[in-house]
């Protein structure tokens, strides 16, 4: 049931990271994978990370696209449906945030920059991809959101109003698409991810913090999870495998949490 041999899934921002994880997990299983990348300054780590899962005996491609620009996401299901014909699953995992700010002190500039990537981004890539999968009745879109779309965030630490905003609103379009796209064969979920360890979503602003910061925020972090640890990639893996794979071929419309328990609390 969790066979995804001749699957193709694309993985937004697939070429570190999470998606990076994500990216081998489904290729582990089977399917041939496209990973994309925003800018030119990620394309040997794309052509990396596409090195190592073409060593999994899966074909892969990359392509350089800004997901919250309409022009490149357009061109970049046009080459997708070139190459491979069409496409089995989306995963919009492409994401970014901003340095912690109270609203009152948050730069307007760094509120409209996470909610373009992070949900403008996301809709775009269904916007063009949900044409290739209505036209042969099938299909699958994993949104990747966050634990912070469930709870406030510390306000310490990491109070990122619009990243909160971005995957709560992802939440709400998860939802309705599902119910849009039900007739047409379309399963569209999202998961809800909590702290994970290695994550490179905020290393930009996490480098201006001094050592003893960062060692105090983990503590914080672990504290507050039941389970008393962040997340690691690998954990990741198999819960996209499982939206993508005919495992969960009746679910559809809800999100998934992988926090350790934190939204609990």
């Amino acid at each position: 049931m969790f066979d995804l041999s001749d699957k193709i899934t694309l993985i937004t921002g697939g070429q570190r990271g999470l998606g990076k994880a994500m990216a081998e997990g489904v290729a582990e299983c089977g399917s041939d994978v496209i990973i994309n990348y925003p800018f030119e300054g990620e394309k040997a780590r794309a052509e990396e990370t596409a090195g190592l899962i073409a060593a999994l005996g899966v074909r892969t491609h990359i392509i350089k696209a800004d997901v919250s620009d309409a022009g490149d996401v357009e061109r970049m299901f046009g080459e997708v449906e070139r190459v491979f014909g069409r496409v089995d699953a989306l995963i919009n995992n492409a994401g970014i945030t901003s340095p912690p700010a109270w609203i009152h002190e948050m730069p307007v500039a760094d509120f409209d920059r996470v909610i373009k990537v992070n949900l403008r981004g996301s809709f775009l890539c269904m916007k063009y991809a949900l044409p290739l999968m209505m036209a042969r009745k099938h299909g699958c879109i994993i949104n990747v959101s966050s634990v912070a779309a469930l709870r406030a965030a510390d306000s310490e630490f990491s109070s990122i109003a619009n990243y909160s905003a971005s995957k709560a609103a992802l939440l709400a379009l998860t939802r309705q698409a599902a119910a849009d796209y039900a007739p047409f064969g379309i399963r569209v979920n999202s998961v809800a991810l909590g702290h994970i360890g290695k994550t490179e979503l905020a290393a930009e602003w996490k480098t201006t913090w001094p050592e003893e910061r960062v060692k105090e925020y983990r503590l914080k972090v672990a504290k507050a999870t039941p389970l008393g640890r962040s997340g690691r990639e690998d954990e990741v893996k198999g819960l996209i495998v499982f939206l993508a794979s005919e495992a969960s071929s009746y679910i559809t419309g809800q999100t998934l949490i992988n926090d350790g328990g934190l939204s609990i609390l």
